[in-house]
């Protein structure tokens, strides 16, 4: 009796742990479809769950932010893949020359420049971004904008003289430490303290440092942080304090920049207008 018991009990566990098997099993295989499971359509394209989930974990961001910039991505896709843009390796390596030749830099100077300071094919991809970028620009806009003229660029010169200001010397806290992390934790938080950490006074000469110190802190306004670089040995970041003997470069000298600037910005609006007329038109269809 209690033996015929045992084994019943035996049986009966036996079952109720192949049934509990057999619900993680379909649970999983759900939960795993509801994963990949369309959450939107945006004309002939789809955005799953996943995506959306992984856009917000890379960039820390909520649902709905996330959501907005993948369909405002997708449809920048679909634009340039409909008006035929392409950008190959030379047009990245052109602009890249042009940035080294603005920053007084050779090529290779630049390209290792940037290597020291950020992830260089997530550098270059953002370049390649903004050439289709420039190239749909080319071609949507064409006759659409007013040009600046010279009473615009005299106007925005007086009015924004800080962006065509250099300074002569600049005085810099020097933050150095073999781990990235605790540079990464200053810029956070300034008061923050670790022993690891070498910190010192300096003043730059933009005349005699070097391209590679020029490039990391040109633009860099007073009291702030500038990226996180890498030298021989460990990694370094400069905190700005003082920008000193600044000098307004003339307006004959910046004023194709200025109009560059300009036009930029009029440009940069009328993309903003005319991809807020493209999500309007899309066809897009939210499926859970």
């Amino acid at each position: 009796s209690d033996w015929s018991s045992d084994v019943c009990s035996s049986d009966l566990r036996i079952k109720m742990s192949k049934i509990l098997l057999s619900l993680f099993v379909a649970s999983s295989i759900a939960f795993a479809g509801l994963i990949d499971a369309i959450a939107i359509k945006v004309n002939n394209d789809i955005i799953t769950l996943a995506d959306i989930d992984t856009k917000m974990q890379l960039l820390n961001i909520n649902k709905q932010d996330a959501v907005n910039l993948i369909v405002d991505e997708m449809l920048f896709d679909q634009e340039i893949t409909s008006n035929h843009i392409i950008v190959d390796q030379l047009d990245i390596e052109a602009h890249m020359e042009k940035i080294a030749a603005s920053n007084n830099m050779t090529l290779d100077q630049f390209i290792q420049a940037v290597k020291a300071q950020t992830n260089y094919d997530i550098f270059v991809n953002d370049i390649k971004k903004k050439l289709l970028k420039a190239k749909l620009s080319k071609k949507v806009l064409a006759g659409k904008l007013r040009y600046a003229t010279d009473e615009d660029i005299k106007i925005y010169y007086d009015n924004n003289q800080k962006l065509f200001s250099i300074a002569a010397k600049i005085d810099v806290i020097k933050y150095s430490a073999i781990n990235q992390d605790l540079l990464v934790q200053v810029s956070k938080n300034p008061m923050f303290f670790n022993e690891a950490i070498t910190r010192t006074n300096e003043t730059i000469d933009m005349a005699t440092s070097s391209s590679n110190i020029r490039y990391l802190i040109n633009g860099i306004d007073n009291g702030k942080f500038t990226k996180i670089a890498q030298d021989d040995k460990s990694f370094i970041m400069y905190f700005v304090k003082e920008k000193k003997e600044i000098t307004v470069l003339p307006f004959e000298k910046v004023k194709d920049k200025v109009f560059e600037i300009i036009m930029k910005n009029r440009e940069n609006q009328f993309l903003k207008n005319y991809f807020s007329q493209l999500r309007l038109n899309a066809d897009i269809d939210v499926v859970r």
